[in-house]
């Protein structure tokens, strides 16, 4: 029961900073999901670590950062979509770094590092095209369908986590289930 109310507190502390941070405006909003995907991209990045890889961590992270930087200026129609090459020119510098580290494996180093990005900066960068819906000339900050997003997912995995809690008998996945829950402990 510990365990439950623990993570009720936390999520609603982030849930809390998550929406004032929307609702603020577009800038406390880019600064939020700027910070966002750096650290869970410097996440990963140290989880491949851990798993004997070795990414390009800071060249990693500030083209991470850039790709929210510039897809937020091309959502709100401050800069033109010509500015996207800087992101692939940035692409191609992976290889040319690589070429000076004395790493192992550079091939699947510079992979690491490009999936990272794609897995982690690309779908949040994504976010600046629901605030600031494509249309022509657009430069309206409207957040209504990013918390509905949002409230949909939340709902829906809290859900999930209740049923399961209630309902569930095996966990789906043994080897990534964080701990063992028993039924009793929540709804007696």
């Amino acid at each position: 029961m510990k365990e439950l109310r623990i993570r009720t507190i936390w999520g609603i502390l982030f849930v809390i900073v998550l929406t004032g941070a929307i609702l603020f405006g577009p800038y406390t909003f880019a600064l939020l999901f700027l910070l966002l995907s750096v650290f869970i991209l410097r996440e990963f990045y140290s989880l491949a670590v851990q798993a004997g890889y070795s990414p390009q961590i800071f060249p990693g992270l500030l083209t991470g950062g850039i790709v929210f930087i510039l897809s937020f200026l091309l959502a709100s129609n401050d800069i033109a979509a010509k500015s996207l090459y800087l992101f692939l020119t940035m692409l191609f510098l992976f290889p040319v770094y690589e070429l000076f580290r004395t790493k192992e494996t550079p091939i699947v180093n510079i992979a690491i590092t490009g999936f990272g990005i794609l897995y982690v900066s690309v779908p949040l960068s994504i976010l600046n095209f629901i605030v600031f819906p494509v249309n022509p000339g657009n430069t309206v900050y409207n957040y209504s369908l990013l918390i509905s997003l949002f409230v949909f997912i939340w709902t829906s995995d809290s859900g999930a986590y209740l049923f399961g809690v209630k309902f569930g008998r095996h966990r789906l996945f043994e080897r990534i289930s964080p701990y063992s829950v028993k039924e009793d402990q929540f709804f007696a």
